[in-house]
């Protein structure tokens, strides 16, 4: 028996070593191209919510949500596996969490960014599963 617990923790090391390799080279840049990926889909979620919900005035809003647009905010931190994605226009907060008028009255807000973000975080729990059986399957 303890020949083949050896083995067994042989193996086991060997698939650690694998997979230390594999995080340390492939594994992190097939992620930061999925990372990518996702802050695109995002984008368009955020659109499309926009869109859905009627907030859409002068289209600058809308058009804030485009990678590419100056007012788009799209920071891909490749060595630290980190997405920043937002708009730099002054009044989307407001739009989104809501604010006081002139006559002391609460306006709610659209919560176009919050709804988007559900969304997203619903496309993310799958789609990163698939893709780490994917990378797993690769060792």
């Amino acid at each position: 028996m303890a020949k083949n617990s050896k083995v067994g923790i042989n193996e086991l090391k060997k698939f650690a070593k694998r997979l230390e390799d594999a995080a340390n080279r492939d594994l992190k840049r097939q992620y930061n191209v999925w990372l990518e990926a996702i802050g695109m889909e995002f984008l368009g979620i955020v659109q499309d919510q926009i869109i859905r919900l009627g907030v859409v005035d002068t289209r600058r809003l809308l058009n804030s949500f485009n990678r590419g647009n100056g007012d788009c905010v799209f920071e891909l931190n490749q060595s630290n596996l980190v997405l920043k994605i937002g708009t730099n226009i002054e009044y989307a907060a407001y739009v989104n969490d809501g604010h006081k008028l002139p006559n002391d009255q609460w306006w709610e807000g659209y919560h176009y960014f919050d709804i988007s973000i559900t969304i997203l975080e619903k496309i993310i729990a799958a789609s990163l599963e698939r893709k780490m059986v994917q990378w797993l399957r690769k060792l």
